[in-house]
Formats: C-alpha cells, structure tokens, sequence
C-alpha cells in the first residue's frame, strides 16, 4: 500500500512504478511488436534476383493489414505514460509507440516522437536506440543529409551491442541508397559479430555475398555463401546460396566448367527443388552468359519460363534476360523488343528494373517500327525493279507460301485441339499444359516457334509478337472495344495482304480464306511501286525512317557504331535530303568522339555544301545555339517593338526595327514571324503587286513555318479578288480580325508571359470592327484610308499581333477564337434601344462556357511548376533537355523556363501530338533516367495540358482548379 500512489517519491513507490509499468502494459505492446515484426519478416517475399532489403519492407498494403494491431501497441504502449508518469518506463514507452509510428508509415509523427525520446530520456541506452531509429526514419523519408548527421552524432557514442548492431545495419542501408558498396559492405562487416540470431545472421552473410558478387570479388562472395550452408540455414536461403555458389565458382578449365554443370543438374535432379527448377534454369543461363554462350543461356532461359508455373515474377526475369542477350550480345532488336514487351508485362511494378525495361521496350518499338518500314520498301522496290515475268514468277511464289504456311498453322491448331481433347477425355486438367513439363520439350531456343509439344503459346513472347504485327497488318491498330471487326477504320490493301518484311525476305501474303489468287495477287500490286509517283513516296519513307533509325542509334540506343553506319547510307542513298546537314553534324560528333580523322570529311562537306546551317556554325563555335537561344530573348523584346508600331502606323520605325533583327539575329527562331509581320508593313506601304509578291517569296522561304496556311489564305483570297470572283467586301469577310493572341501550341514561353502580368504582345485584342457608335470602328476605318486601294491591307494584321504557330490542318485566324462578325448591324430602333424599353429586341442570357475543353487528341503540353528559385530546380530545363534528346530525341520536345506566379515558376515541354502520348512521358518522370526522380521532399506538380487550354490556364492562374480537371479528364 506505500508504493500504491504515483504521488510518492519514496522507495517503495518507485518500485512499485517501475514494475506494474514494465511488465504490464510495456511488456504486453513489446511482446506484440516483436510478433508482428516476425510475422512481416516470414510473409515477405523476398526477390532473390535482387540485392535483399537489409531490413523487413513494409507498404502501405502491408501497414494496412497491421493497422488494429499498431493502433492497440499504441495504445497499451499509452498506459505506462499515462498511470506509471513517475516511472523509469515512460521513456521506453514512448520508443516503442515511435516504431508503431514507423511501421505504420507514419513516419512524420515517428520521427518527431524519437526525438522526443532524444531529448527527455534520462538512459543514454534509449537514447541512443531512439537515435537509430531516427535515422531510420530520416532514410525512409528519403532525407538521406538528416540520416547523415544522425549517423556523425551516434560515431562519438559508445553503444551496446544491440544498439551497435542496430547502427551498422542502418549505415548499411544508407550507403547503399549513396549506391557507395564499399562502405555498405565495411557496415555489413562489422554488424555480422554482434547478430545473436542465425537465421538473421544467415540473411546478413546472404546480402554481403550478394555485394560481393555485384563488386566482382567472387572469391569473397564465395567464403560468404560457403559459411552460410556450413551453419544449416533456412531451406530457400540454403538453395539461394547453392545457386550463387555456382556463379562464383572459379573457372580455369573444361574440368572445372564440367564441375559446375554437374552441380546445376545435381540441383535440378533434387525432387526437393522441383518448385525453384525456373530459378536454377535462370542461373545455368546467366553462368552461361557468363561463358559468352547466349544460344545456351537463351536455351536454359526456354526452360525457365516454361517452369515458372508459381513465381511469376522469375518469369519476368527470364523475359528481360532474354531481351537483354538479343539486344546486347546478338543484336536482333525485333526479338529484343518482344522480350523486353513480355517482360514489362510480368514483373510488377515495383521491380527495380521495371522503369528501364520499359523504356527500353519503348525505344525499341520505335525502332522496329522504322526498321520494318525500310526493309519493307527496299522489298518493294527491288520487286518493282524486276520485268513482267520475273515480277509475277515471285509473287506466285509469295502466295504458294502464304498458303502452305496458313495450311500448317491449321494442321498444327486440329492437332494441338485435339491434344486439348483428350486430356479434357481424362479429366486431368493439369495435363492440358502437360507438354511444357516434360523432357525435352523446350530445347529450342527462346523465340523459336513452338511446335507440337514445345512452349505453349502464350509463354511465348516472340511468336505473341509476331501475332500482334499480323493483327496489326490485318486491322490495323485499333484499340480494345467491342465490336472491332466493325469499326469505321477499314484496312488497307497492304494491310490486309502483305505480310511485314524482316531483313533479306521478299514480301509474303497472308491471304483470306475467301480471297482467289488473282486478288491476292492484286492487293499485292497495289503497294509495289511501279510508277514513278508511288516510287517517290516510297522514297520519301525511307528517307524518314532511315534517318529517325540514325538518331535513335546514336540518342536512344548508344549504338555509335550502328550509327555510323546507318548516317552514311543515309547521306549516300539522299544527298539532298533536309536532314542531311544534321546527319553530316551527327557523323562529324560520332567521329570526334571516336576521334577518328573522317571528322574533318565530314565537317569539310557540311561548311561547302551547307555553309549558312546551323550545324555548320556549331563546328566552329560549339557555344553556337546558346548564343542563340540568348539572343532570342531579345528577339522578342525587339519583336514586340516591331508590332507597337506597327499598330500605331508607325511603318518606318517598324521596318526598321524588323531590319536590325535580321541584320543582328540572323538565326533567331522568331525570323518568320519577323518576316511574316514585314509581309503586313508591305501591305500597308505598297502597291498590291508587291504584296503579292512579298507573300509569294515567303510562302518559299519558309514551307514549314506554321504560319504558312495564313499566308496562303491570303494569297488565294488576292488571287480571288483579283480575278473579279470576289467582291471588296466578301473578301474582307474573309479575313476576319484576328483572335487574341495566346500561348499556343509552339509559342516561347518568356518569364513575362505569367498568369497574374503579360506584356502587351502576350494580351493584343482583337481589332475593333464593329461599325457602332463612339469610335469603335475607327482604327479599322484609318487601316482602310490608308490603301484603299488594296482591299487587304484593311485586315492584314499579324497573326494574333505576334504571328503565331498553329495546327497545319487549322485556319490560323480560326485556331483559337470564333470568327468576328464584320457586317454592320441594322441601325434600327429596336437594335438602338436600351434593355428594357418597350420595342427593344429581348437579349437571351449568354450560357457561361467551360473553362476547359476535354481534347485528348489535340496537341499537348507537359507543365512542371514547383517553387520559384529554388536551388533543387537549378538548370532543370537543360537537364530535361539533355533527358528528351537522349530518350525521346524522335519527338523534337523543346524546353523552356518562365514564370507562373509570384512564388512557383514552371518548365513548359512541348509539344506531343496526343494525350496519352504526354501522359506516358509523365508517367516516366518517375524512372531513374529521369532528372525530376532526383529531387526529393520539395512539391511540385508535373501534369499535362492541351495547347488549347494552357492559355486559358495562364490566364486564369488557378493550379487547384486545373489538377482537378486533369484528375477527371486524364
């Protein structure tokens, strides 16, 4: 009864305190918490293909399932605190609801908790556990400087050995997150004396082999794996160390490979290990890869995916391995690409090889898609170069095999159903896939068509591949909705009737079941180019894809060998081509680096025959296009300038201004606008004749400018009013006024263009036209004194004040706007009248538009807006920059910075043809390539917009509003 009261201070009462907190409510949560972290550590899944986590991983789904249970540590954890605040327990008590913290992925409240503990606890020992687990949590939340200077604090404190072990393990992890293996392993080293449990000790041994072998130290991997099966560890650890046993044996001669070849089937013969045989087909592969045999690892690979019946995952990895031998050592990108697209499809997620796969397989559809377009031409065309007789012989050899292949695919499909049939007859389920298991069947390497009992056909990604490339050629890409074969898209001849082409094969057909020889025999002639039209057009996608095969060499795939390879017979088979002055810049890098003397053939070529290009210019001042892109600011600036006067009929000062840009900035990106608006002043100063003649020379100077569709309406209106087909006032209507100017889809982004301050250029009204009262009209009116001679120079303003970039297919002076009506309104009574006076014409209440339009088939942009000036976000558009050319080089992205708001600036990418297309490049942000994955702990949104809307956005300034129809649109 004297110890009773949390009151006293006495003897009696301390002990009293001490023992009710410990072993009541502290020992019941403790005791709870070491099972629930032995029941995570037996469910984990460990993924022996990868380095093992040092600690148990707990997910959200995870926490999930534990969250009762965390929450009833808590508060049994609580009880001490509460009713025993005078005893030695509180302390640890509050340790202890900091790792329920911690496993429950409330790292914020866990961190702040053990600094509590840090700075109240009276026992050096707890503290320096809360100090451990602090940087634990600091590592999870990924604050990897934080975990640093708790790790330099815990280096002056003298440990247990608990604690101790604690510490070099969380070292241990966070120099791996650093990716420093060296010091990983010095930690992994120093904690393995202090570990008291084996079955961890094992774990601990099996992650520094692991290290071991990753480093190339195969000899210490050895002795790490070799004390682990001395020390009769968990089964499936046992197994893992014997299969890196064999990858680290030491090789010197036939005897020792034949030593471990034996030991692999030993393995395989073991019943015990009849669930891991995919995993020890798996390592013979790599042992062999090892060895430089890919056609044996691509055997063993075969029988690893027709074994991973249970772990789907192994599958994966056998899919990406295989993809790797075709691309890296054998260099069958087709085959690679298939691997790769199997592989992204099995492994979860979460893998760590996931994001690069994907990528990989990304690249690679690109690649194929151009490849197959110039073995496919270059077919067609040698057919189209053989005489009447040779041409026919050969296509009746492609239809007698496309028929002799479709008879023994049905031979094969009635066999493998009646297989199908009888293991139905003897209810034995399992047997339906019963010829994937046993001997024999897979010994043909991965990507070989499987015949009767060989790979079943679904585990086969070459021969799913090849079926998709034929659905495709049949129908086309069409998307996955019910009633397909109906759809409005119809399939080409080509696509019905010739088969993809593969390096050397002549085109084949795939005829329907309905279809006689002569058609076939037509559908086949439709894509042969026999005249010189279609010969050109096949020229003309050669040249594309064989240039685009060229960049994705050299950017996408580090190929500069292939490279080489692929410029040079570009440049040879289109000397003039408009990519060539880029592809003789690309040889001239490829061979600079190379540092092989053809640079200087390739430089000579490119400043004789192409000296005013850019690429020239680059050879000899490599700061070239920063100079440019420098100089482009104050383009815009001089730009605008231009325009101001120009509205102010100020046409001197303007012609000018536009001279001292050209003069200056020769190769500024702005030069058609500048020369578009030129075209306008001529409008304004000259005789008709010479504004024709000035659209003329334009709509040649630059064919693929985006303001060509503007200049032509005007010189076929002109041509029009010129002939008497077109009255003075019809052709005025036209020529609308034009629409406001706004961000589009190529518009430079400049700091001033922000939502809440834009400089004039950026908000330019609409010119006024409405002949009412006041003076409404009357800068319209003086445009038309001013020629009236010309009926064009009455509406012949620049594009949206600074000509913009617009959709080819869309009418500039319709992109962004409706069409001004320029009729005069009857000056009626009714029409003058004030609302609300009896004869005034009701006026309907206007319906209020949608801020944003849901177009995911229209052009796209891609916006990073994070905090302005913040030293995370340092040069982060040359790194996105760097980032596009090296992964999406084929798309031409361009990056720009400017300002939002008065606290987030953003990065605007641009441009994507279509939705989905931007949202898969979001999507990648995420992957390690990717300079964003690297900034951590700072907000910032990344998201995509349609060029139709970012003006909109800039204008209205609301980042909540748009995330939210992003969120429901995207």
């Amino acid at each position: 009864m004297a110890g009773c009261s949390a009151e006293r201070r006495n003897f009696f009462s301390k002990a009293y305190q001490n023992t009710t907190a410990r072993y009541n409510a502290y020992f019941l949560s403790n005791e709870r918490l070491k099972t629930m972290e032995a029941e995570v550590a037996a469910k984990a899944t460990p993924d022996y293909n990868r380095l093992l986590p040092i600690f148990p991983v707990i997910d959200s789904t995870t926490a999930a399932g534990y969250k009762k249970e965390l929450e009833e540590i808590i508060k049994k954890a609580s009880y001490p605190i509460q009713k025993h605040a005078t005893s030695d327990w509180t302390d640890d008590s509050y340790l202890l609801i900091g790792k329920a913290r911690f496993y429950g992925l409330e790292y914020d409240e866990a961190i702040k908790t053990f600094k509590y503990v840090n700075s109240t606890s009276q026992n050096e020992v707890t503290r320096h556990e809360a100090l451990v687990w602090l940087m634990r949590s600091f590592l999870q939340t990924e604050d990897l400087e934080s975990a640093k200077a708790v790790s330099d604090i815990m280096k002056k404190q003298f440990l247990t050995k608990e604690n101790a072990r604690l510490l070099f393990l969380t070292r241990a992890q966070y120099y791996l997150l650093l990716k420093d293996d060296k010091l990983a392993i010095q930690n992994l080293r120093l904690a393995i004396p202090l570990i008291q449990k084996r079955d961890e000790e094992a774990r601990i041994r099996f992650i520094l082999g692991q290290l071991y072998q990753r480093n190339d130290e195969e000899k210490l991997a050895r002795q790490q794996f070799n004390r682990i099966l001395r020390k009769n560890p968990p089964y499936e650890l046992g197994f893992q160390s014997k299969l890196h046993l064999g990858q680290v044996t030491e090789i010197t001669d036939a005897s020792s490979k034949e030593t471990v070849d034996k030991y692999f089937r030993k393995l395989l013969r073991d019943a015990k290990n009849k669930e891991y045989r995919d995993k020890i087909y798996y390592e013979m592969a790599r042992f062999e890869l090892k060895q430089n045999r890919p056609e044996l690892a691509l055997q063993y690979l075969t029988q690893s995916v027709k074994n991973s019946t249970v772990n789907t995952t192994q599958k994966g990895y056998s899919y990406l391995l295989a993809g790797q031998i075709y691309y890296d050592k054998l260099q069958k990108y087709n085959l690679a690409q298939a691997y790769y697209d199997s592989a992204v499809q099995v492994l979860p997620p979460t893998a760590a090889e996931y994001a690069a796969a994907a990528e990989r397989r990304d690249v690679l559809n690109d690649f194929v898609s151009h490849y197959t377009v110039v073995t496919r031409e270059d077919s067609l065309q040698l057919l189209a170069s053989l005489d009447k007789a040779t041409l026919d012989t050969r296509l009746d050899a492609i239809i007698k095999a496309a028929e002799e292949k479709k008879v023994a695919e049905a031979k094969r499909a009635a066999e493998a159903a009646a297989k199908g049939a009888a293991n139905n007859s003897g209810n034995n389920r399992n047997n339906i896939f019963g010829n994937n298991n046993r001997a024999g069947a897979g010994d043909t390497p991965m990507g070989t068509p499987p015949g009767p009992g060989g790979v079943w056909y679904f585990d086969n990604p070459a021969t799913i591949g090849s079926a998709k490339a034929e659905f495709t050629r049949r129908w086309g890409n069409r998307p996955l909705q019910d009633n397909w074969r109906i759809s409005t898209q119809q399939p080409t001849g080509s696509q019905q009737n010739l088969a993809a082409i593969s390096p050397g094969d002549s085109p084949g057909a795939s005829p329907d079941s309905a279809a006689s020889p002569e058609d076939v025999r037509k559908a086949l002639l439709q894509d042969i180019p026999l005249t010189p039209e279609m010969r050109a057009a096949s020229n003309q996608k050669i040249e594309t894809s064989l240039f685009t095969l060229g960049n994705i060499y050299r950017e996408r795939l580090q190929e500069p060998a292939h490279a080489i390879e692929t410029y040079e017979k570009f440049v040879s088979r289109f000397p003039n081509s408009k990519n060539t002055p880029e592809a003789y810049y690309a040889l001239y890098l490829l061979y600079k680096a190379a540092n092989d003397p053809k640079q200087q053939t390739y430089a000579a070529r490119l400043k004789q025959q192409y000296p005013n290009s850019r690429y020239a210019k680059l050879i000899d001042n490599p700061n070239y296009l920063a100079e440019v892109s420098a100089g482009n600011a104050k383009v815009r600036q001089l730009y605008d300038q231009a325009f101001a006067l120009y509205e102010e009929q100020k046409f001197k000062e303007a012609n000018e201004t536009i001279n001292t840009i050209r003069r200056d900035y020769p190769d500024a990106e702005l030069m058609d606008r500048v020369a578009f608006l030129n075209v306008l002043i001529i409008a304004k100063t000259e005789q008709p004749s010479l504004f024709k003649l000035a659209l003329q020379k334009f709509i040649k100077t630059y064919p693929s400018s985006n303001l060509l569709p503007k200049a032509q309406q005007y010189l076929d209106a002109f041509a029009l009013y010129e002939s008497g087909k077109l009255s003075e006032a019809e052709f005025d209507r036209t020529h609308p006024n034009q629409p406001k100017r706004v961000v589009g889809v190529n518009t430079p982004v400049t700091p001033a263009a922000s939502a809440t301050q834009k400089p004039a250029a950026l908000t330019n009204k609409p010119a006024e036209v409405t002949p009412s009262s006041g003076n409404a009209g009357n800068k319209t009116q003086a445009a038309n004194n001013q020629a009236p001679q010309n009926p064009v120079v009455a509406n012949a303003t620049p594009e949206n004040k600074a000509p913009e970039k617009t959709p080819a297919n869309t009418p500039a002076s319709t992109a962004n706007t409706p069409q001004v009506n320029n009729t005069p309104k009857e000056n009626t009574p009714a029409n003058n009248a004030p609302a609300g006076t009896p004869g005034a014409t009701p006026v309907a209440p206007a319906p209020v538009p949608a801020k944003y339009t849901a177009n995911l088939q229209a052009p796209q942009v891609v916006l990073i807006i994070y905090p302005k000036g913040h030293a995370a976000f340092t040069g982060i558009a040359e790194k996105m920059q760097s980032y596009n050319s090296k992964y999406n080089g084929s798309d031409n992205l361009t990056v720009e910075t400017a300002s939002f708001n008065t606290t987030q600036d953003m990065v605007v990418i641009r441009q994507f043809t279509n939705g989905p297309k931007a949202k898969t490049y979001t999507i990648k942000q995420k992957s390690p390539q990717s300079p964003l994955s690297k900034i951590r702990g700072i907000e910032f949104a990344t998201f995509v917009i349609s060029a139709d809307n970012l003006p909109v956005f800039l204008q209205e300034g609301n980042l909540e509003e748009y995330l939210t129809f992003y969120k429901n649109n995207y």
